[in-house]
Parts: structure tokens; C-alpha cells; sequence
């Protein structure tokens, strides 16, 4: 039993990839999951034989301009049919036969006229029919009565002067039908306060998603403010750092040049402190001077020198104090 099982798994996966290649070699589909992609092909007819398994057709930007009878029959795992900005400008009967399981319908961007009666009367299960963009002038009286389970209805950007209200009077499930930028010159508002209370006011989400998404961000935007503006409480219970001890100046070292990349903070005056500037200092060996000049000892032990000295300075005094003229 057992093996039984194992052979008849991978032959079924095979079929079901055998059918998804021959959708790929007949219409260069695109397969992913259980959704069948064929946009931008330049269809102008829905490709036959479609895999049996797959949920969402998506059709849309081709040139379609009929759909055959019974094109999406046959599958049963179908929710969602895709037919947008095609050129359909009607539906022939029996489209969508054996396609209860539809759930959303999307046929904006066509050509649509007339909305007939027979149109969607077998898509018992539709939630969302989108029929925006077209060039529709009439919806008939019956093309809606049978949609018990229709939640949202787009017929916006249309040609339509009139609506039959009446019939979805009886749609419970209703919550919104958007009929803006159309032809209407008045509306009925008998008809309209007669629809179910759903359609006149949504019902109100606990939780909405604009809401919290805006409230998010008021809250990161206040914490970064906080982060970058706010100064963080001091702690009172630390211990305060110990006064740093002046050390003496000067205590370096005639005979070596020093490299202080920090120098010691001394003190001068009043609680000045000396500035933390780096200093190169170079210190010669200092001689006792008189008045600046040397001791008459240099000179006795070397008169030769003093003879030069005492004459520069003769010279240095001259042109000092007398002006030179050429």
C-alpha cells in the first residue's frame, strides 16, 4: 500500500507539470504556484487547456476581444480571473459557465457598453466585480439581482446616466459601489436611503491600518527626538572625580629638550589654567649675566673673543642710533 502511494505521488506531480509545460510552450505563460500569468502577450483569445490546479488567470494588457464559452470551466480551484485593459466590448453567453468558485472579476479597461443581464448571473460566489473605465451606458435591470454575495461593486468612469438601485436592494453583503465620474444628472435618493444601511456607512475597523501606521510614526519621531535632544538624567549617587593636584612648573630638565604632548595643568593666578595646547621647548643652558651681557670673566679667559664682541656691539650700536645715508 505503501509503495502503492509513493508511485502515485510523483506520477501525479508529473501530469501536473506536463500540464503546466504545454501551458507554457502553447501560450508562453508564466507559472508560479497556482497563479498562471499571461500579460503582455498580444492574446487575443484565451489559451486552451489551462492547468487544472491553478487559483488566479491573470489575462491583463492582451488583445482580447472575445472569450469562448466554457474558457474557464473545468477548474475548480478557480478565485480569481484577471481581464483587465483588453478590448472585449461584450461577453457571449455562457463565459463563465461551471465558475461558481470565482470570487473576484476583473473586467475595468475594456470597451464594455451594456452591462446584460446574462453576464454574471452564474457567478453566484463573486465578492468583488470591477467594471471601472469602460464605456458603459447601461447596466440592465437584472445584470446584479442574482449576486447575493457581492461585497464591492467599481463602476466608476463610466457613461452612465442612469443605475437600477433596486436591484441590489436585496444584496446584503454590500458595503460599497463606487459610481463617481459618470453621467448621472440626478440621483434618487428614495432609492438610495431604501438600500441596506452596510452600503451607506462602512463598518468601522477597531484597528485601522492608516491609524496605526500614523501612529507609528508619530512614535519613532518622538523618540529620536528624544535621543538626540534630551541629556540623560545625572546620577547623583557617583562619585565626583578627585581635584587634580597642581604639579610645579619649570622643574624640567636645562640640559634635555622636552616633548610634552599634554603638558601638566598648572595654575596661575586665581584658578587660571594653563592652556592644554601641545609646545615643542627647547631649553639652553642659561650663564649669570650682568645686565644681559657676560662676565668680564669670559673675556680674560678668552680676549680674542672679547675683542670681537666689544666691536660688534660697537658696530650694533652705531647703526643703531645714528641714521645711514648713502
Amino acid at each position: 500500500m505503501l509503495c502503492a502511494q509513493g508511485v502515485a505521488a510523483p506520477l501525479m506531480l508529473s501530469s501536473f507539470l506536463l500540464q503546466l509545460v504545454r501551458a507554457n510552450l502553447t501560450s508562453g505563460c508564466l507559472i508560479t504556484s497556482d497563479i498562471l500569468s499571461c500579460t503582455n502577450l498580444g492574446l487575443k483569445k484565451v489559451p486552451e487547456k489551462l492547468p487544472v490546479m491553478v487559483a488566479t488567470v491573470d489575462l491583463n494588457h492582451n488583445h482580447l476581444e472575445h472569450i469562448k464559452e466554457g474558457s474557464f470551466a473545468g477548474l475548480p480551484n478557480l478565485d480569481t480571473v484577471r481581464l483587465a485593459h483588453n478590448q472585449l466590448s461584450k461577453l457571449t453567453p455562457g463565459t463563465f459557465r461551471n465558475t461558481s468558485n470565482i470570487r473576484h472579476l476583473d473586467l475595468s479597461s475594456n470597451q464594455l457598453n451594456i452591462i446584460e443581464d446574462h453576464y454574471f448571473q452564474e457567478l453566484v460566489g463573486i465578492k468583488e466585480l470591477l467594471l471601472y473605465n469602460n464605456r458603459i451606458v447601461t447596466v440592465e435591470s437584472k445584470a446584479l439581482s442574482g449576486l447575493s454575495n457581492l461585497r464591492k461593486a467599481y463602476l466608476s468612469h463610466n457613461r452612465l446616466t442612469d443605475f437600477p438601485f433596486f436591484s441590489i436592494q436585496q444584496h446584503p453583503n454590500l458595503i460599497t459601489l463606487d459610481l463617481s465620474s459618470n453621467r448621472m444628472p440626478n440621483l434618487p435618493v428614495e432609492a438610495i436611503t431604501a438600500l441596506t444601511e452596510k452600503i451607506h456607512r462602512q463598518e468601522e475597523e477597531p484597528f485601522n491600518t492608516g491609524f496605526t501606521t500614523l501612529l507609528g510614526c508619530v512614535v519613532s519621531l518622538v523618540l529620536v527626538l528624544m535621543y538626540l535632544y534630551l541629556t540623560p538624567c545625572r546620577c547623583w549617587c557617583r562619585k565626583q572625580p578627585l581635584p587634580a593636584t597642581p604639579s610645579p612648573a619649570n622643574e624640567c630638565s636645562a640640559q634635555s629638550s622636552i616633548l610634552t604632548p599634554t603638558p601638566p595643568a598648572t595654575t596661575e593666578g586665581s584658578g587660571r589654567k594653563v592652556s592644554n595646547n601641545k609646545h615643542v621647548v627647547f631649553l639652553e643652558p642659561i650663564e649669570k649675566a650682568q645686565n644681559g651681557r657676560p662676565r668680564a670673566a669670559l673675556a680674560l679667559e678668552h680676549p680674542k673673543l672679547a675683542v670681537t664682541r666689544s666691536d660688534a656691539d660697537s658696530v650694533t650700536s652705531v647703526f643703531s642710533d645714528t641714521t645711514i645715508v648713502p
